[in-house]
């Protein structure tokens, strides 16, 4: 993609226009510009550089058959996955009688046989409330048992307490605080990915019970905290980082 880096070059330098020029006229921010003049793309975070991208060959006047088929390369190279909706990923029903009804895979062929499923579900259900209802569970706290010939001293512990203690020990808050545009990527315990982009003021928190997988752009435009606690930038201002691994006793970053 270095082909449509310079095609960019060479219609600035005809404009004459200095990079600060272009930065207050398009609104797009400076280290934006330098990344994309320089071909390293990949500074661009996916949600917004190719707005970004297309903004700044529209100010150039830039003839669309002379940046087509670059652009095409460049998104291309996002790799934007796609979901499957082809019809061999739905079950076929047709091997179903009139009379039969499919409910989690299970045929039924007569509507008693439902009602009845019906029936004991709503059954179990009122049971559970009853019990929930009339046989509360028994918070309070252990009674000591007196003159225990094992031990002459009793431990009285809340269960309540425990409930507490167990999540504070297992569960690291992360909040963002964004100071300026800032894309951010979060991979929390391995098992959710949620993609932001922030605006200055905006404010957002995530729970983890063992650790976070943080991407950012523009460095030095967000403050993040790990259980309150302000953490240090993870590069460079203005840089992109990736794979900041944020435990509750540590953070290791391949950035540095």
């Amino acid at each position: 993609m270095e082909e449509l880096a310079q095609l960019i070059v060479k219609y600035r330098h005809k404009l004459n226009r200095s990079i600060e020029t272009v930065s207050t006229d398009t609104k797009i921010r400076k280290y934006i510009i330098e990344s994309i003049e320089n071909a390293e793309f990949e500074k661009l975070p996916a949600v917004y550089g190719l707005s970004f991208l297309k903004s700044y060959i529209k100010y150039l006047g830039i003839p669309e058959p002379e940046y087509t088929e670059l652009l095409s390369e460049y998104k291309e190279s996002l790799n934007i996955a796609k979901t499957d909706y082809s019809p061999q990923k739905f079950r076929s029903y047709e091997g179903l009688q009139a009379n039969e009804i499919n409910l989690f895979g299970i045929n039924f062929k007569a509507k008693w046989q439902l009602y009845l499923l019906f029936s004991a579900v709503g059954t179990i259900v009122l049971l559970i409330i009853y019990f929930t209802l009339f046989f509360p569970s028994d918070n309070k706290k252990i009674e000591t048992v007196p003159n225990l010939p094992t031990s002459d001293k009793s431990i009285v512990v809340s269960v309540d307490d425990i409930e507490i203690a167990e999540t504070i020990q297992d569960s690291i808050t992360l909040e963002a605080f964004a100071i300026d545009t800032v894309w951010l990527k979060v991979e929390i315990d391995g098992n959710r990915v949620e993609e932001v982009l922030l605006v200055p003021n905006e404010k957002v928190k995530w729970k983890a019970k063992e650790y976070f997988l943080v991407h950012q752009g523009n460095v030095g435009g967000l403050e993040l905290k790990r259980n309150g606690k302000v953490l240090e930038p993870f590069g460079s201002r203005g840089s992109v980082v990736k794979n900041v691994r944020i435990m509750r006793d540590k953070i290791i970053n391949p950035n540095r």
